[in-house]
């Protein structure tokens, strides 16, 4: 059977840090062709924690906001909070998360925050304080094919200044450093944008901007956008793709995932669900020294079969 691939920055994470979790996360929907609604995760490779919950919290309300503001309804600092507030809660409930008085309090005040510097960012300017900004606001769930790939890159928010459209990625955590890959997956909001109806189908036309929260403040920068940087996001689309389709059909020969590798980090594994019935459960190097003999007791063995049959 043809797997039902898409490509999503989620989904690339996981493949690029834990092969084994990527199949534990996609592999059975992906043959059976019942994928996720709007190219979601199967299932969580994480625990949830109180940081997650704050995360999709801030951007829920972020998009209630985007929704009001794009009408011209005006939210007031009090009800920005109670917003947050409702949806952290909401959250918390979902994913069955507890914290103290005390605890959610700091949580939520640094969430609000977090939103009120980001609608004073330098790079939403143009959308914040001049209503004749042309603009729009996107789902991350917001699939469409390419080239036969469902795509589900688009981005947080698009907007026309200067002669050129603006595409915005928001990152709500992110690391201090992120290697040259992470910054040309941005540049594929570029090819979602050029598939959209209304949108340019010119690389020119557009620049890529992205805002990210990092050590307590918002971070901005541009990235390039040209005809080979963006050959380049279309290779690593479709080395992730290459990869999918290989790990499917070990896990295909051998249900037991002894064939798929493990995590490249140790710290890939801090709450993983799945790492109590994983091999790398007690350790992850030993587990890969055992994968290791394993798999070379396997091609002796058919090499032995091999010369016995000659």
């Amino acid at each position: 059977m043809n797997p039902d691939l898409h490509w999503s920055q989620t989904s690339s994470r996981l493949l690029n840090d834990c092969p084994r979790a990527w199949v534990k996360t996609y592999a059975t929907k992906l043959m059976t062709g019942a994928t996720a609604p709007g190219g979601q995760r199967i299932g969580m490779q994480r625990r949830p924690t109180m940081d997650d919950a704050m995360v999709s919290a801030m951007r829920l309300t972020w998009t209630d906001f985007l929704e009001d503001h794009f009408v011209g309804t005006v939210w007031t600092a009090p009800f920005r909070e109670q917003r947050l507030k409702r949806r952290l809660c909401d959250v918390m409930e979902a994913s069955n998360l507890k914290a103290t008085s005390p605890k959610f309090a700091i949580q939520l005040q640094r969430g609000v925050h977090q939103l009120e510097t980001l609608e004073q960012s330098m790079g939403l300017r143009p959308v914040m304080q001049s209503p004749a900004t042309r603009w729009a606001y996107f789902e991350r769930l917001d699939g469409i094919d390419i080239n036969g790939v469902r795509m589900f890159t688009a981005p947080d928010l698009a907007y026309y200044h200067q002669q050129r459209w603006t595409l915005v990625r928001l990152q709500f955590r992110s690391p201090s450093q992120q290697s040259m890959a992470q910054q040309i997956e941005h540049l594929l909001m570029v090819r979602w944008a050029m598939a959209q109806p209304g949108f340019p189908n010119e690389a020119s036309a557009y620049r890529v901007k992205v805002i990210r929260w990092h050590r307590r403040r918002w971070m901005e920068h541009h990235l390039e956008v040209n005809g080979r940087l963006l050959a380049q996001a279309d290779g690593l689309v479709q080395h992730d793709l290459q990869e999918m389709k290989w790990l499917l059909r070990c896990w295909q020969s051998d249900p037991s995932l002894k064939t798929i590798p493990l995590a490249k980090e140790a710290k890939t594994c801090d709450g993983c669900t799945y790492r109590d019935l994983c091999p790398a459960g007690k350790g992850l190097k030993q587990a890969k020294k055992v994968q290791e003999r394993e798999l070379l007791d396997v091609l002796q063995s058919k090499e032995t079969k091999s010369l016995r049959t000659a």
